[in-house]
């Protein structure tokens, strides 16, 4: 996502796009700008780009027969290519609803220690 993204923002910056290209930049800026304290919940944003390019996905798969899996790296120059189709949805699905942030790592992570007494 975030090379597709890097993609695009050069792309809508040499068309000079204003819109998109903020809109590109602003969710490139959620991946990368992440802190300790602000992490984006990776599960929601990888969910919503594969739910965004899985049309694509499946048009590889079933174009040719492959002896090996079919990865994200494998449709990149197509996921590039399609950026008029797709980045009005891109940006549609990450600026209409926010990525939720997560809660610190302390925060979320709770652990217990039992401990069990043997029997005689």
């Amino acid at each position: 996502m975030e090379a597709t993204l890097d993609a695009w923002i050069h792309s809508a910056s040499a068309r000079r796009d204003r819109p998109r290209l903020d809109a590109y930049r602003d969710i490139h800026r959620m991946l990368t700008a992440s802190t300790r304290e602000r992490m984006p919940d990776w599960e929601e944003i990888a969910s919503r780009w594969l739910e965004l390019i899985r049309p694509l996905w499946y048009e590889q798969l079933n174009a040719t027969r492959r002896r090996r899996p079919l990865l994200l790296k494998d449709i990149r120059r197509e996921v590039i290519g399609h950026e008029s189709s797709l980045g009005p949805r891109l940006i549609e699905a990450f600026t209409n609803n926010p990525v939720h942030v997560q809660a610190t790592p302390d925060e979320r992570i709770t652990a217990a220690i039992v401990g069990v007494v043997p029997r005689d």
